[in-house]
């Protein structure tokens, strides 16, 4: 049977540190340094990217998304998320720092006014803090999911398994001793006909003496 904690060290357990690794952005210069938030972004997800590639060398081929499958297909959603909140939290402080009136109608301005008394600082702390909690929350599920659930039916499964395998290893010695014994009683049944044409050829050939 497979270990499914080994798996989740293996798989869940790199995923959530790639993610988290990719929570750094948010230290960065949501001005200045955008161009390297988006960078340290990208870099992670081709590493998860890179990483799934090896795991599914040694999971089994099926024709349907398993959860480890599942797991890394929801770390790049979470990357999505981030490239989204971190575009939207660098356009909103670049639109604070352009104050020509070229382009006061356009969308970044419009979010920059509405979200006036918001601070950028706070913008990040709350993306960070909403991102921590969801990434935590998911992968608290799953693990919930594969000790409490699969874990016992792999299990329950694994015993009726075995209990088959024994119930037709019975049968088959059953079987065995059967036909031994069936092989037994015709020996026996044959050894009783020669002995007694032993017995009658030994009576006539008295009889023809006697005569």
């Amino acid at each position: 049977a497979r270990k499914p904690m080994s798996y989740l060290a293996r798989v869940f357990g790199v995923v959530c540190l790639c993610v988290l690794m990719t929570f750094s952005a948010f230290t960065v210069d949501p001005l200045e340094g955008l161009a390297d938030r988006l960078s340290l972004i990208f870099t992670m997800m081709l590493t998860v990217a890179a990483y799934s590639a090896v795991v599914a060398s040694f999971l089994p081929v099926v024709g349907y998304n398993t959860l480890l499958h599942n797991s890394v297909l929801c770390s790049f959603f979470c990357y999505l998320v981030i490239v989204l909140q971190v575009s939207f939290v660098g356009l909103v402080a670049s639109a604070r720092a352009d104050n020509s009136e070229e382009y006061a109608n356009d969308v970044p301005h419009r979010f920059a006014a509405l979200l006036s008394g918001v601070s950028v600082t706070d913008m990040d702390r709350v993306c960070f803090t909403l991102d921590l909690a969801a990434v935590f929350v998911a992968h608290l599920c799953l693990v919930y999911r594969v000790r409490c659930r699969i874990m016992p039916q792999e299990f329950a499964k694994h015993m009726d398994e075995l209990a088959d395998e024994r119930e037709q290893r019975d049968e088959g010695q059953g079987y065995a001793y059967g036909h031994c014994s069936d092989d037994s009683s015709n020996e026996s049944e044959e050894y009783d006909q020669r002995e007694s044409r032993t017995l009658l050829s030994e009576e006539s050939r008295s009889r023809r003496r006697s005569r």
